[in-house]
């Protein structure tokens, strides 16, 4: 029915909205080092990015409900680049709380619906925001949804993930995806320096379960994991032209039945395995 931004709206017109159709969304994610070619904040921009994009596809495909977006909070866990300059860092119980905070907020004024757009997923940020899911489903039953994770993480796009090693789990962080996302969508960000980076990887599960933390530790040396110097401008317009359509078809069947797809079991093992600051 309509789209509104809540910071500009007075709390009579908050009040008057019909609360069963009205559903809450927000970004979250966090600003940290993406690597000497992409900028502080590409999580944090990306998750901008799409949460507009987003919401115009749900106006067009879903346009029964009002959707009010809340200005999008620039945090998240990420201990793996905590070491890098200009990473900022908050603890996996900041960012529970923070989501458990904001969702009794909306829950005392009625609304239980709430959407988050996120551009990180990293587990540990993954694990803060499914247990705050699951505490304000029990205690106010808010109904959340992060998009992003139950995407990517889907025990589907698991098996999708085996058939393409390659692109799917070595590219890891600002790699050949975000770069080329970044190119596609703010290439006056993007350093030229990408061209010439040559490929570096990391056998993420190999360092999950040996306890490891910060990527700096382990030959992580400037601050990516992938091959940003493959990115195109063309391959960012794919990419986000699909994480608009599945992320936005997500979201009208969450919003119509309550779907969400389960994690894998591969990633519910490792956010169990490892232990969050």
């Amino acid at each position: 029915m309509s789209i509104k931004k809540m910071e500009e709206m007075n709390w009579n017109e908050f009040d008057k909205l019909d609360k069963e159709i009205t559903v809450i969304i927000v970004g979250l994610s966090p600003i940290e080092e993406h690597g000497p070619h992409l900028p502080l904040g590409t999580d944090f921009i990306s998750a901008k990015d799409c949460l507009s994009e987003v919401v115009n596809y749900l106006e067009i495909n879903d346009s029964k409900y009002n959707y009010v977006i809340h200005p999008p909070f620039p945090v998240g866990y990420n201990e793996c680049v905590m070491n890098f300059p200009g990473t900022m860092f908050y603890r996996s119980k900041t960012i529970e709380n923070l989501i458990i905070d904001f969702g009794e907020s909306i829950a005392r004024s009625g609304i239980n619906k709430m959407i988050i757009i996120n551009h990180h997923l990293d587990l540990g940020h993954i694990k803060a925001i499914e247990n705050a899911r699951e505490y304000l489903l029990t205690k106010f039953n808010i109904k959340l949804l992060e998009a992003a994770s139950r995407i990517i993480y889907s025990e589907q796009n698991h098996q999708d993930d085996i058939k393409n090693e390659e692109d799917c789990q070595r590219e890891i962080h600002a790699d050949v995806r975000e770069t080329s996302f970044m190119l596609y969508k703010h290439p006056e960000l993007v350093r030229e320096c990408y061209k010439n980076l040559e490929p570096v990887y990391l056998d993420m599960k190999k360092f999950i379960m040996s306890g490891g933390k910060c990527f700096r530790e382990n030959g992580i040396i400037e601050g990516y994991v992938g091959s940003p110097g493959n990115a195109s401008f063309e391959y960012g317009q794919k990419q986000f032209k699909n994480m608009i359509t599945q992320t936005g078809n997500l979201i009208i069947r969450f919003l119509e039945d309550g779907y969400i797809p389960e994690i894998s079991s591969g990633i519910k093992s490792a956010m169990n395995h490892m232990k969050w600051r």
